[in-house]
């Protein structure tokens, strides 16, 4: 599950969802910005999480991938 927490802000309980996902082995990424420039459809989203010992969460590097021609991040409008 990808959130944009920038665009919709803090929620109440975090912790409910968070721990409904990982028990069907969800994973999350949050606060990832600019998804909105991303196409619908034709494009891969890709989480590269740094390992750290003794952690349960890391900072990731997050990115996209699209197929040459899909509008989005990266085309002459």
């Amino acid at each position: 599950m990808v959130t944009a927490g920038p665009s919709f802000g803090a929620t109440d309980d975090g912790q409910g969802p968070h721990v409904a996902g990982l028990q069907h082995g969800m994973s999350f990424t949050e606060c990832v910005t600019g998804l909105g420039r991303l196409p619908v459809r034709g494009a891969y989203y890709i989480a590269a999480p740094y390992k750290v010992a003794d952690q349960q969460g890391a900072i990731a590097r997050v990115f996209a991938i699209k197929s040459a021609g899909t509008p989005g991040i990266a085309e002459a409008s």
